[in-house]
């Protein structure tokens, strides 16, 4: 039903923002192309990891309608890449005294009528070295290895690593239609540091990860002293935390994980060192962007850059809480009253643009009311003729800047020629930053609204018909 998800709403902060076109997938000789491409990129990335909305959905769509259609090399190619093989260190610097592990993800993401699973047996080379086994993984499943125990020895030194790896896969066809197969599969590499506790040199991997502790905190926020950042981070953490343990604790990872979906393995690149704490039950984390790591012919080169604010991020509020000096305060306040987004979706921002009798471009503004940008918005765009028609449905995840917006545009059938446009937004889906989160959207009643298509050619009482089966406003 249209409307089956439409009256009220819940929460999970989300940033950035964009407009957002939309194309609808093709059949075409270009379009096979296009999605023999992505499907290409979905087995080597494993991007899109998620089929229910954006991109992931269209070409969901696209690989049911081929294979419905019978072409049987878009099926083998889709039963290839349905579970791709990712890999990936969980915290890319450490120390040789709590080294890293290496995490292998082979999750569903295309849903197949007839899914072919798969055993595979993942190999490493460590630093131009021999490949290795360092892990088994069944399609849909999930595996991993300490550093130590696949590379006791180089692995485990101070200093920088790549390992190079490849997937031999056996495929088991469960209906008889194909004979079973192998193949080796060359997968990206992934690239770590490890440092020494012991030593207190700042040239080494350490230096990522402790760097912006020495520099002043007026130079990342004008409101701060000139004292080093790890003094002003300890004046402000140690008298709330209590004397007991350390107020703070420094971990290396990706700084697309501050702002990705949930569960997602982050886009590597950008380095952030991240300092967690937790003073008076709250849960909050500083990020500092500290370097890079670029991908090269020959391997991975890393760089280091001047340290620069990235955000804070609370469980109860989001990512982009407020400047660096805003964090006394923060700690201070109680959740209820801690700044937080607040999507909203009004009937004039949904804009139906005729191109025919029975078409039309829909356009959707979503705002941000709040003082926090919304990071992976869900948005669900409905279209059809009456209240019991499954009609057309979309689904995006979309950032919003803090009192600010972003667009969607796409285009809508109408085969009656005349229909309603419904559109429903949610700060708190298993898409958010953090799927955890508890905090939730301050006026929900506004996340949902409607507009109607051709409302001369539409029934006696359609607007108001509509109006009650979807709770929201619009006309």
């Amino acid at each position: 039903m249209l409307f089956a998800a439409a009256p009220f709403l819940v929460a999970a902060i989300v940033s950035g923002a964009g407009d957002v076109p939309q194309q609808q997938p093709s059949s075409s000789g270009d379009g096979r192309v296009a999605l023999m491409r992505a499907l290409e990129r979905l087995m080597t990335t494993g991007e899109p990891r998620d089929v229910a909305h954006d991109d992931g959905e269209l070409l969901q769509e696209a690989v049911t309608e081929l294979i419905r259609r019978g072409d049987a090399e878009v099926e083998r190619l889709a039963a290839r890449a349905a579970a791709p093989i990712v890999v990936r260190v969980l915290r890319p610097v450490a120390s040789i005294q709590s080294l890293p592990t290496l995490d292998v993800a082979a999750s569903n993401v295309l849903t197949l009528d007839r899914p072919v699973p798969y055993t595979a047996r993942i190999e490493g080379a460590l630093d131009g070295g021999n490949f290795i086994p360092i892990a088994e993984v069944s399609s849909g499943g999930h595996g991993g290895a300490r550093i130590d125990t696949v590379f006791p020895r180089l692995g485990t030194a101070p200093g920088f690593h790549r390992i190079r790896l490849r997937a031999r896969i056996a495929f088991a066809p469960r209906d008889g239609r194909q004979k079973a197969w192998t193949e080796r599969r060359d997968l990206p590499s992934v690239s770590y540091a490890l440092y020494d506790e012991t030593t207190t040199t700042q040239t080494d991997a350490r230096a990522f990860l402790f760097s912006q502790l020495g520099m002043t905190a007026q130079f990342f926020d004008p409101q701060l002293p000139a004292i080093p950042l790890g003094l002003w981070l300890e004046q402000t953490l140690r008298p709330r935390a209590g004397s007991d343990g350390p107020s703070i604790m420094w971990l290396m990872q990706f700084c697309d994980e501050r702002t990705s979906e949930a569960g997602a393995a982050p886009r590597t690149g950008l380095l952030c060192a991240v300092g967690y704490f937790g003073p008076r039950g709250v849960i909050a984390q500083v990020w500092f962007r500290t370097g890079r790591i670029d991908a090269t012919r020959e391997g991975f080169t890393w760089m280091r850059e001047e340290p620069r604010f990235e955000g804070i991020s609370m469980r109860e509020s989001g990512a982009d809480v407020g400047p660096l000096s805003s964090l006394p305060n923060l700690l201070d306040t109680s959740s209820e009253t801690r700044p937080r987004g607040d999507v909203t979706i009004a009937p004039e921002d949904i804009v139906i643009t005729p191109t025919g009798s029975t078409t039309a471009s829909v356009t959707v503004t979503m705002r941000n009311a709040g003082d926090v940008a919304l990071h992976r918005a869900l948005v669900d765009i409905a279209a059809a003729h009456s209240t019991t028609d499954s009609g057309f449905m979309r689904r995006f995840v979309v950032d919003i800047p803090a009192r600010g917006s972003t667009n969607i545009t796409l285009p809508v059938v109408f085969p009656a020629g005349y229909g309603v446009v419904a559109v429903t937004a949610m700060q708190a889906t298993e898409h958010g930053t953090f799927a955890d989160w508890v905090s939730v959207d301050p006026t929900p009643e506004d996340a949902a609204a409607f507009r109607i298509f051709n409302v001369q050619g539409a029934p006696p009482g359609y607007v108001h018909t509509i109006r009650e089966a979807c709770g929201c406003r619009g006309w």
